[in-house]
């Protein structure tokens, strides 16, 4: 490029301290992503196998929650009921973010989004967004882009996994994971359902994972949405799309990286031996 000189920038002092700056911050992040990441998927883990009917119960309430609550009637709820309780001094706080901290809200969006994939903490994401947005504001418009490129990412990345190696996956997966392209370029992270329903403790961390990812660099890169849904199909409200998409593919193949590494390397020989024990059955 004409009058463009890389080494005089890569020399100029103030520009290697801002450079130095960003990686370490990129592993603050880091760090904090995987360590949040991983203390919700052991909660959850702690929940579920405790030894203690009551959490079983609390469990099994939470899916029956979901199994029989109409969407739409869980979306109204957080909405317009359990999203208003919030004090107004924190709305405006997280929408007032900036600097680094827009990166971490990036980041603690990301994964809420991909933490129950439509449920109550999904939700709770998305009404904050939606709540608060306003094409006069731009720091609501990158709330929402962050939302919604990041609830994209569960069902694009177990689409990709399952077609990058699919002997990881069972038939009715791979179907899915065909299936799941489209309903993740529309946003419908519920795409991704049956993947974690069937491996929950390795398909939830990884898609937050690849979600964090993708939270922090929507707000990184300063991107903004006017659309409250729809996905890749309005990308005429998305701004700069370029960089949406770089965030969105870079939470994506994450993800799917991730939740291939766990089905591989983390405790494969039980899961053989499930489904071995599933087939004689």
């Amino acid at each position: 490029m004409k009058g463009f000189d890389l080494w005089s920038i890569l020399s100029n002092q103030e520009y290697i301290g801002m450079l130095i700056h960003g990686i370490e911050m990129t592993f603050v992040i880091f760090l904090g992503s995987w360590s949040l990441a991983m203390s919700l998927a052991l909660i959850l883990l702690c929940i579920r196998f405790s030894p203690f009917r009551f959490g079983d119960r609390v469990v099994a309430a939470y899916v029956s929650y979901h199994r029989n609550v109409p969407t739409l009637v869980q979306l109204m709820l957080w909405y317009f009921g359990i999203f208003t309780l919030l004090p107004s001094g924190l709305t405006n706080w997280l929408s007032g973010m900036s600097g680094t901290s827009v990166i971490i809200l990036g980041i603690v969006l990301g994964l809420m989004m991909c933490f129950d994939l439509g449920g109550p903490v999904n939700k709770a994401a998305y009404a904050f967004a939606t709540a608060g947005l306003n094409v006069a504001d731009p720091a609501s418009l990158r709330i929402m882009a962050a939302v919604m490129a990041a609830g994209m990412v569960p069902p694009l990345a177990m689409a990709l996994a399952s077609t990058i190696r699919p002997g990881l996956f069972t038939e009715p997966e791979r179907e899915n994971g065909r299936a799941a392209w489209l309903l993740g370029a529309s946003f419908i992270s519920e795409g991704a359902i049956p993947f974690a329903a069937a491996d929950p403790l390795r398909v939830i961390p990884s898609m937050m994972f690849g979600g964090a990812i993708t939270g922090a660099l929507i707000m990184a890169f300063g991107v903004t949405q006017k659309a409250p849904h729809g996905g890749i199909f309005v990308f005429f409200a998305i701004n700069p799309i370029l960089w949406f998409l770089v965030a969105l593919a870079a939470g994506t193949v994450v993800g799917a990286l991730a939740v291939i590494a766990a089905k591989q390397f983390v405790n494969p020989k039980a899961e053989e031996e499930a489904n071995a024990a599933f087939a004689a059955a």
